[in-house]
């Protein structure tokens, strides 16, 4: 099935066909939809939505297992909106790998301007009892932190 399906995933299908397929939990055939009732599908009746061009899969296990590393507790509905915003990233990241650079110079910023220099010169110090004076919690040398990192 192609992605016109459900209106914010119509945004990302630009008319080449393979671009990404949707998996839903019931079969549903290409030719009972049209961008009419395109609306006609839930969020919740679709499982996965596989990106063919990158090979990647946004799944809920996906999502969790990404917020959970950056230590976010997510609520349902935030779980299907990243989904949705995943899929659309990797579709667009997708498209970029299909521009043809070939004959670009790389560049290594984006802007053509050249870096200003100056000399380092230190202005104004703070002490070390200056430094500790507003952190929570701290030693006589360090700032104390929870441990963050497991391994």
């Amino acid at each position: 099935m192609k992605a016109l399906f459900l209106p914010w995933l119509s945004q990302l299908y630009d008319s080449r066909p393979g671009i990404c397929n949707i998996f839903v939990h019931k079969p549903i055939e290409a030719a009972q939809l049209s961008m009419d009732n395109a609306g006609a599908l839930r969020d919740e009746d679709h499982a996965i939505i596989k990106q063919k061009t990158t090979g990647m899969t946004i799944d809920k296990e996906t999502v969790e297992k990404v917020a959970h590393l950056a230590r976010l507790e997510l609520t349902e509905t935030e779980v299907q909106d990243a989904m949705k915003d995943m899929s659309k990233i990797l579709d667009f990241m997708a498209k970029l790998n299909e521009v043809d650079t070939t004959g670009v110079e790389p560049l290594v910023y984006m802007t053509t301007g050249a870096n200003v220099l100056r000399e380092d010169v230190v202005k104004q110090q703070i002490t070390h009892e200056e430094a500790l004076e507003n952190a929570p919690k701290h030693d006589e040398d360090y700032f104390l932190v929870a441990k963050v990192i497991e391994k």
